[in-house]
């Protein structure tokens, strides 16, 4: 668990003691009921990889500390799947187990929208979900919705086009109603998404077929691409960029100007109402 990545390094801390180690993290007590949802769906299931039985486990919780909201948890020791799909030594073993872990959540209804290969742990015959700060459903209306907003920009981020399961136009076609609703610009809460579509032209109002193909944008902005016989991996700069604490909104405006560049769309002058 101390190969997390992206995570805030001033809110989480280790005990390691002869009896043990914990992990401690600065979160919120719906991470803590969400754990302890996941750890009692989970408890016989097993995830399937290569012919081979993996255990599926979250950490256990052993301490809330509602005065400083402090999340006390057992140490979750292996290796992170994120960097082994960077790693072209370890890669191709590791591809089947996003591919099954992603099969997983949606055969088995496990609506996890804390999903990333970077919060998923591989340790011998155990796989570790080591992340639940956002929520957790075992049923929803809209799967689709899920696969959007949750799912599919973390799953694709490290795969190439051939190596995804669905692609971006199953999950972000729109449907004939999606193209007459109005999404009020100003109104948007995520940013990367506002500011490419202020890039484009759009200061009023889109619809949401507008929004859904800005997904799409980001998404092909970010998608790994072969160089000099190496695989890059265009979104671990984009979100650099966006972690720079030491600056506001303005670090949009090149990051939506990024996305553009590399979906080969100029900025226009319209506007959608």
């Amino acid at each position: 668990m101390d190969k997390i990545i992206s995570l805030d390094e001033t809110k989480i801390w280790y005990e390691h003691t002869n009896s043990g180690s914990k992990v401690y993290k600065i979160s919120s007590v719906k991470e803590k009921e969400n754990l302890l949802k996941a750890k009692s769906f989970i408890k016989d299931k097993h995830l399937k990889v290569n012919e081979r039985n993996y255990c599926i486990k979250v950490p256990d919780v052993y301490s809330w500390n509602s005065d400083n909201n402090t999340l006390c948890m057992s140490y979750c020791e292996g290796d992170n799947l994120e960097l082994l799909l960077r790693d072209p030594k370890y890669r191709d073993d590791a591809l089947p187990f996003l591919q099954s872990m992603f099969r997983f959540i949606m055969k088995e209804h496990f609506y996890w929208e804390d999903f990333a290969p970077r919060n998923i742990i591989l340790n011998e015959d155990i796989i570790y979900l080591v992340d639940f700060e956002k929520n957790l459903n075992f049923e929803i209306n809209d799967k689709k919705s899920f696969l959007r907003n949750h799912v599919f920009e973390e799953y694709s981020s490290f795969l190439l086009p051939n190596e995804r399961i669905i692609n971006a136009d199953q999950v972000f076609s729109p449907s004939l109603e999606e193209y007459s609703q109005n999404i009020k610009v100003n109104d948007i809460k995520v940013k990367r998404i506002k500011y490419v579509a202020l890039a484009l032209g759009y200061s009023n109002y889109i619809t949401k077929a507008t929004y859904l193909n800005i997904q799409k944008m980001i998404i092909k902005a970010e998608e790994p691409f072969i160089e000099d016989e190496k695989l890059k991996f265009p979104r671990i700069d984009l979100v650099k960029m966006l972690e720079n604490k030491n600056v506001d909104s303005s670090v949009y405006i090149p990051y939506a100007n990024i996305v553009l560049a590399k979906n080969n769309i100029k900025p226009i002058n319209k506007e959608e109402r």
